[in-house]
């Protein structure tokens, strides 16, 4: 009901729903340790979280992804739950995002470094395109903090990883956002090669962001 209150941009009702649905699943914990629970209301405390965010109510969004986080960590510290360890990537990243908002760099990066390594993780233990695209999502937000603090060379380093990603995805999906998405990291490698005042190596990479479709300026987000 909460979902689909705020689809309707039905805000106070939304919040009720979202605040009542955590509140049942908080009393259902207090007399039990189950795992999927915890899980559950993790997935809720990040669901409100999402609804403060997009209602510009920042602070609280920090609340509700830290309480996210610190119940799937305490999953993942007792059972390695590999539902925890997508949620904790996800959080990371999601709270990463609202440090950008705010500006605070340093911890936006902490966080989307964070996020880069569970997703890694989860790629090496069972790879999958999804699980590619989410691990992508995060290289791209971490370069990105990168280039905004001038920290040109990690820029570069994880603009290629995303490079790897991105050019595999084309070559076995051949989807357009696939080829939208590898537009845009050619775009972004050359604008920080255009940085270094490295002519040749950007002139090469806008070229290779032109061949492809163009069109969005921004990755979708996982």
């Amino acid at each position: 009901i909460a979902d689909l209150c705020k689809q309707s941009k039905k805000i106070n009702d939304a919040e009720y729903f979202y605040q009542k649905s955590i509140c049942l699943r908080e009393s259902l914990l207090e007399n039990s340790n189950s795992v999927s629970l915890r899980l559950n209301l993790s997935a809720n405390y990040g669901k409100f979280g999402d609804f403060y965010k997009s209602t510009k109510n920042i602070d609280k969004a920090e609340e509700f992804y830290q309480k996210s986080i610190s119940l799937n960590e305490l999953v993942l510290n007792e059972s390695n739950n590999i539902n925890a360890k997508h949620d904790l990537g996800t959080s990371y990243a999601r709270l990463g995002e609202l440090y950008e908002i705010r500006k605070e760099h340093v911890k936006a990066e902490k966080f989307y470094y964070k996020s880069v390594l569970f997703r890694e993780d989860l790629v090496k233990e069972n790879e999958s395109v999804i699980k590619r695209r989410e691990l992508s999502f995060s290289y791209d937000k971490l370069a990105n903090i990168y280039k905004q603090t001038d920290n040109i060379d990690r820029a570069e380093e994880i603009y290629r990883k995303l490079l790897v990603i991105d050019e595999r995805d084309v070559k076995e999906l051949g989807t357009v956002d696939s080829k939208i998405n590898l537009a845009l990291t050619y775009g972004n490698l050359a604008n920080l090669y255009r940085l270094q005042n490295h002519l040749d190596k950007a002139e090469e990479f806008y070229l290779k962001s032109l061949i492809n479709v163009s069109g969005r300026k921004q990755r979708a987000q996982k």
